[in-house]
């Protein structure tokens, strides 16, 4: 900065108005560059910013997808067997032997039940 400002200084107390004038104008157009190099860095640190924070957003939804298929699964699987233990109800074949052997199927029928009777508005 000193060596700046005695360039400056001795061009205006020699009058050199001209040489001083190209001067101002490089001293200008160093400033105007070293404003840009700014930028774009500033500009570069922003998209490595902006970047990472959509990596792990992305990486978020995927997790979510991951557990919600696993979660439908689940469901499917579940409604399969309901599904499975109404058609056996309804077909009338249920014997006494199926019903002490199959949990799922006395859990369906004491659902059913349960189901029956608040329909009725009775309590159990």
């Amino acid at each position: 900065m000193k060596f700046l400002r005695k360039i400056r200084q001795n061009l205006l107390m020699e009058n050199k108005t001209g040489k001083y004038l190209k001067y101002a104008i490089g001293e200008i157009v160093l400033v105007v560059i070293g404003i840009l190099i700014a930028l774009q860095i500033n500009n570069l640190n922003q998209n490595r910013a902006n970047e990472s924070k959509i990596a792990s957003i992305l990486a978020q939804i995927e997790r979510e997808l991951i557990e919600d298929v696993h979660t439908a699964s689940e469901l499917n699987l579940y409604w399969e067997l309901k599904d499975s233990l109404y058609t056996v109800a309804m077909s009338d074949s249920v014997t006494i032997e199926m019903y002490r052997e199959s949990k799922s199927l006395r859990h369906f029928f004491m659902g059913m039940s349960k189901t029956l009777f608040k329909r009725m508005g009775l309590n159990y």
